[in-house]
């Protein structure tokens, strides 16, 4: 939400998708209202085909997709000690639906030779967490597919970045105990895509990584060493 007010107020015309209609309407209507225009199209990003058509809709609607903020994810503990049905849903939410969607943008982005993808990976991307393990495996898949797509995408002229953030403060980790003001804000992450969408056409930062208070605070307890890239 926070991402796509940001975007709004810097007049892209947003479209957002999601599963939850009434928020897509709450959230649109906002915008709608007191920022700039946004519009919605209710979509489970794990449904293979769905995504497709989708995408094609937006496109044939609107005829180019500017950027894409690949940002669906849900983390559900474990890595031996978790569910197989739950391993199948965390890989295909993470890691599937940011693969399939950022496919189709990408050969729309190919074909208009401009666009700006920006995969949202996690600091669990760059280095295991315990405990964590599949929503880490997921994590790593996006930032090498990204990586992976930056390279072949920069020679139609078009950017490719993996954002790599902490604990962000939002609905998903309010069960952490953590305090929420040393997280990560989402206002950060919105500026963070300002920054990256403000740079020349021929710089390309393929990795972001944004560590937070809340990690560095607690690095030293057997619990959270596990954050410690060095």
């Amino acid at each position: 939400r926070d991402v796509a007010e940001t975007l709004a107020k810097n007049g892209y015309l947003v479209i957002l998708t999601a599963r939850n209609k009434d928020q897509l309407i709450e959230v649109c209507s906002h915008i709608n209202m007191n920022i700039g225009q946004a519009v919605y199209y209710k979509l489970d990003v794990t449904n293979r085909s769905q995504v497709k058509t989708t995408i094609e809709a937006i496109i044939a609607k609107y005829g180019s997709i500017d950027v894409l903020f690949n940002n669906a994810g849900i983390s559900i503990v474990g890595t031996t000690e978790i569910d197989d049905d739950d391993i199948e849903v965390v890989l295909k939410t993470n890691l599937g639906s940011a693969i399939f969607i950022a496919k189709y943008v990408a050969l729309q982005m190919k074909q208009q030779q401009s666009g700006y993808i920006i995969n949202l990976s996690s600091l669990a991307g760059t280095v295991g967490m315990a405990s964590h393990g599949i929503y880490s495996a997921s994590k790593f898949g996006i930032l090498g597919f990204s990586e992976s797509l930056a390279m072949e995408m920069a020679m139609f002229g078009v950017k490719v970045t993996a954002i790599c953030p902490g604990l962000i403060a939002t609905d998903m980790t309010k069960e952490f105990n953590f305090e929420r003001e040393l997280m990560i804000q989402p206002a950060d992450i919105s500026k963070t895509i300002e920054y990256l969408l403000n740079l020349s056409q021929n710089t390309i930062p393929t990795q972001i990584v944004l560590n937070c208070m809340a990690v560095i605070a607690r690095v030293g307890s057997d619990q959270m060493r596990v954050f410690n890239p060095s």
